[in-house]
């Protein structure tokens, strides 16, 4: 008997129990590991037993190769996507809420919000998500105080224990499968669902709480978004811990006893709020435009504290300074002191670098970086290219303008993306993925650029955004030739594109590689000094909640 299984760890349980009862597993389908739902062990149970596994999304090619293996019955426990079906395998799915009410993709949380039971159904895939015949299901009613985790705990034992009188006899089990009836489909909660509010009661507040312990729930700290990892509801008037965060509920107090300030995922709809906070509070400095932070996020791993007026950039080892009012990001700081202990924000200009050691008297200490300086080019300059330091660049640029067949320019379009992609194949160098993000979101980003074409043959392209009103702000230049003055050809085209809009181009940093140092020094253009400064641990000082 050939089997597979689709899954993550939560209800791993189930694949144990198909290998106790003698199947052979074939293959195993789960997901990439990451913050909410991991496959750490799923792919332990592979790798040791040498089954074939799969982290990216089920293909019908996958299924035709399972149906070719002779695999006769599928499990689905917990996996995200929708799989493909079969016409000859048995493909059932656990799905954790008594069905065919609590249809969606996660609706544990749902149940505890709607004070209703919950449950585990084992049913048939079918077309429509969540809809195929049931065979087998057991309802859970929610205790006193039911959270997420202990509402977890019972999904994940009558997961294998219906799993378990299923595969007592399957076929009968399939035969006799009955139909549903019409149900209640629960989208996934978002970030609303997770958030409170002073206008929440105590009970709406602790259900929330409830609803998603082990995740988090949200609330505003002086406009800084506070994930709540761990609080209780009291009635007013008692006496509170020291060390927690208050919330004034409508009728009570919401006690947050372990919490941090709420980093999460760059996305696109941010851009509009991020871009006018920046213009608000300009930087001399590029990092901090959207279409770089968001095209790089993956890449360096960057997360986002979005508050009110300010936004700060997490990478893994350091921050990007803060950008936005003072008085509204200087409490995010204070906030990450008291758990971090020390703080490191780089990219942060000369204006910055002043104004943040006096915020932090006697507590910070500013160094130059310079890996991180910016290289801002006069266009004017760029596109005469005269005077005396400038004569070699004259010399290459006549070189590759005199090649034959003769370098043309022409606009980048969402009709010509394809081209740039060609060509950032071809370079394949270390910012290939970024890359990538701008050509696929180019008009999302506000993106504009052009291409090189010789002949036939395309040989480059740049890309770049507005920085300020009279600064454009290059983000990639790639010159598939190794003739000189292709790269100065690429940059200095996308650049002089409309001379009368911009009167600088700010060509980034350099990030310590020394070929494109050397170029952007070549151009003899004004250098913005950079520092990365080190904030040392704050005294605590009063915490509300508002």
């Amino acid at each position: 008997m050939k089997a597979a299984y689709f899954g993550i760890d939560g209800l791993r349980s189930c694949l144990a129990l198909l290998e106790q009862r003698g199947w052979e597993i074939t293959a195993i389908f789960t997901i990439k590991d990451n913050d909410y739902d991991h496959s750490l062990r799923i792919c332990q149970f592979a790798k040791a037993r040498g089954i074939p596994l799969h982290t990216d999304r089920a293909t019908p090619e996958d299924i035709r190769e399972l149906e070719r293996a002779g695999v006769t019955l599928s499990v689905t426990a917990g996996y995200p996507w929708k799989i493909p079906l079969s016409d000859t395998i048995m493909q059932v799915n656990l799905h954790p809420a008594y069905l065919p009410v609590g249809r969606g993709p996660w609706p544990m949380p749902v149940s505890i919000l709607k004070n209703i039971p919950s449950g585990m159904t084992l049913h048939k895939l079918a077309a429509e998500l969540d809809q195929g015949d049931i065979l087998l299901q057991e309802e859970i009613p929610l205790a006193q105080g039911e959270n997420l985790v202990s509402l977890s705990e019972k999904i994940a034992e009558a997961a294998p224990r219906l799993l378990g009188a299923f595969l007592n006899n399957p076929e009968e089990y399939w035969r006799n499968g009955k139909a549903q009836t019409e149900g209640e489909y629960w989208p996934e909660p978002g970030d609303e669902d997770r958030f409170i509010s002073p206008a929440d009661t105590m009970e709406k507040a602790d259900r929330i709480l409830r609803a998603f312990l082990g995740y988090g729930s949200l609330c505003n700290f002086q406009g800084i978004p506070i994930l709540i990892e761990q609080g209780r509801c009291v009635p007013a008037g008692e006496s509170f811990p020291p060390d927690c965060l208050t919330l004034e509920l409508a009728d009570g107090v919401l006690l947050i006893e372990k919490w941090q300030p709420w980093f999460r995922e760059i996305t696109l709809e941010d851009r509009q709020a991020m871009e006018a906070i920046r213009r608000s509070h300009p930087s001399a400095l590029s990092d901090f435009t959207f279409p770089l932070l968001y095209c790089w996020r993956k890449e360096l791993g960057l997360r986002m504290l979005l508050g009110k007026n300010f936004f700060l950039i997490q990478a893994p080892d350091f921050y990007f300074c803060p950008v936005g009012d003072e008085a509204a990001f200087l409490p995010a700081l204070e906030l990450l002191l008291q758990t971090e202990k020390q703080l490191t924000l780089r990219f942060c200009d000369s204006a910055y670098a002043q104004r943040t050691q006096s915020l932090f008297p006697g507590r910070c200490l500013a160094a130059p970086c310079r890996d991180d300086e910016d290289y801002l080019m006069d266009n004017h300059v760029l596109y005469t290219l005269e005077g005396g330091a400038l004569s070699k660049r004259r010399n290459d640029l006549h070189h590759y303008s005199s090649l034959q067949p003769l370098p043309e320019v022409e606009v980048l379009t969402k009709e010509t993306l394809h081209h740039a992609r060609e060509v950032a194949f071809q370079c394949r160098e270390a910012d290939f993925q970024p890359q990538e993000e701008a050509l696929a979101n180019f008009e999302a980003l506000g993106l504009h650029g052009v291409l090189i074409k010789r002949g036939q043959r395309y040989a480059g392209f740049a890309i770049a955004s507005q920085k300020e009103k009279d600064v454009l702000q290059g983000h990639f230049s790639k010159a598939l030739e190794p003739e000189r003055g292709a790269s100065l050809f690429t940059v200095r085209a996308c650049s002089i594109q409309q001379p009368e809009r911009y009167r600088y181009t700010n060509l980034e940093d350099d990030m310590g590689e020394e070929g494109l140092r050397q170029f952007k020094q070549s151009l003899h253009p004004e250098r913005i000094p950079s520092f990365t400064i080190t904030i040392k641990e704050a005294p605590l000082f009063e915490k509300e909640v508002v």
